[in-house]
């Protein structure tokens, strides 16, 4: 544990974020599951859930939460399968 009083803050305010992250991406991989799952049953708002699922992996990257390359695959992903179902 630190000694110094701005070290300790950043320990506390760096969990805080991590676990914050943690959560924002445990969301973002449920929403993309039950997308997929909504693709493979050919759901009617298959083509809504794969829009709110795309904007939300762009703002997990503009948010540093996703690499840009992985999100750029993932969205790539849920196109094609969307495309081919």
């Amino acid at each position: 544990m630190p000694n110094i009083e701005s070290a300790k803050k950043r320990v506390m305010v760096t969990a805080k974020q991590n676990a914050n992250n943690v959560q924002k991406k445990s969301a973002l991989r449920k929403q993309m599951k039950a997308t997929y799952a909504a693709i493979e049953a050919k759901s009617a708002d298959a083509k809504e859930k794969v829009d709110a699922c795309l904007k939300a992996i762009d703002t997990a990257k503009s948010h540093g939460l996703y690499h840009e390359n992985k999100a750029n695959r993932d969205k790539s992903r849920l196109t094609k399968a969307l495309n081919k179902a």
